[in-house]
């Protein structure tokens, strides 16, 4: 394995945490005043940055008492963040949507009758979003793929993620039309690499709403897969609903290039202005990959879980020339 599954798990979190600082921040400001050298030092308001970590801490603890997603419970402490309230949804329903799905999607990622059942179900939640559901099943689906790898060789990018994807859903997504095609594009985009302009016009003709935020998180991703902070930049000037693109674009880049992709500055300095460290987010991770790999007691995790390789089955292999078989812990 390239990276241990639990820095992916750790990885997704944190990149869609950090990625929507980053599209809040572009909300008030023009992201084109980003130093990506100095980017803490960038204006925000501390409580809004704040804000978006509790969504996805919310659905994860809610998956972590359950050990599933009791949709009642799980529900009920999303409202506790304050999502209950109209003005608050109505502006921006669709990045509580994502950042509250993400857990889930960590949560069911090895089983994909599971994971695609599970995110219609947290979905529902959320009648108005519309073909917003769609969407996430695509993302989570490809999420899920990335976590195990199942790509393949990173030269065969984007084309093997794009393939797995559109064979994997099949006709689940049934609305998803639209971005299937786009899906279909974005493939031709990356080979000729065209300027992120370029791919926004081609991308947003003939599309709007999610499905355009969805496509071009797809597009930042995978024209720059090796560069966190370039995709999440990138995603953060495409000025298409901002914010939802830089949520989508940090999960995906997140959970490929792991913690070891997101720069230690880049991951101090979006909560250097707020209480919490980005250890919470860290925990958070590491919790919950505890409760998917059916740790039996939560409250007392060892502190050098980093050091066990955990994985669905086959997914450990001995290297090549050493003695002894490959197992899973569980």
């Amino acid at each position: 394995m390239r990276y241990s599954l639990l820095s992916r798990f750790r990885g997704a979190l944190l990149g869609a945490a950090i990625a929507a600082s980053l599209g809040d921040r572009s909300l008030n400001a023009a992201v084109k005043s980003v130093q990506t050298q100095n980017i803490e030092s960038q204006s925000g308001e501390p409580q809004a940055q704040k804000s978006w970590i509790y969504y996805p801490i919310a659905s994860a603890e809610s998956l972590i008492r359950c050990r599933d997603l009791d949709l009642s419970d799980w529900r009920d402490r999303i409202d506790d963040t304050g999502t209950g309230k109209p003005e608050i949804f109505l502006e921006r329903g669709s990045c509580i949507a994502a950042l509250a799905i993400l857990p889930i999607i960590l949560f069911y990622h090895e089983n994909k009758r599971l994971l695609l059942e599970k995110i219609e179900e947290a979905a529902s939640v959320w009648p108005e979003l519309g073909e917003f559901t769609d969407g996430m099943l695509i993302w989570g689906y490809a999420i899920s793929q990335l976590l195990q790898e199942k790509p393949g060789r990173v030269e065969e990018f984007p084309k093997s993620l794009i393939d797995i994807v559109l064979s994997g859903i099949g006709t689940k997504a049934r609305k998803a039309d639209g971005q299937i095609q786009a899906l279909d594009k974005i493939e031709k985009l990356c080979q000729q690499g065209v300027s992120l302009k370029t791919a926004v016009n081609e991308l947003t003709a003939g599309s709007s709403g999610y499905m355009t935020s969805i496509a071009l998180a797809f597009y930042c991703f995978l024209s720059t897969r090796e560069d966190f902070r370039l995709s999440v930049l990138r995603a953060a000037r495409t000025d298409k609903d901002t914010l939802l693109t830089c949520i989508l674009t940090g999960a995906l880049s997140g959970a490929y290039n792991s913690t070891a992709g997101i720069s230690l500055s880049w991951q101090m300095s979006r909560y250097a202005s707020v209480q919490e460290p980005v250890q919470e987010m860290v925990k958070l991770g590491d919790r919950l990959f505890a409760a998917w790999s059916g740790a039996y007691d939560l409250e007392n995790i060892p502190l050098a879980i980093d050091k066990v390789a955990v994985a669905v089955p086959n997914a450990i292999r001995p290297l090549e020339g050493t003695q002894g078989s490959g197992g899973e812990a569980a």
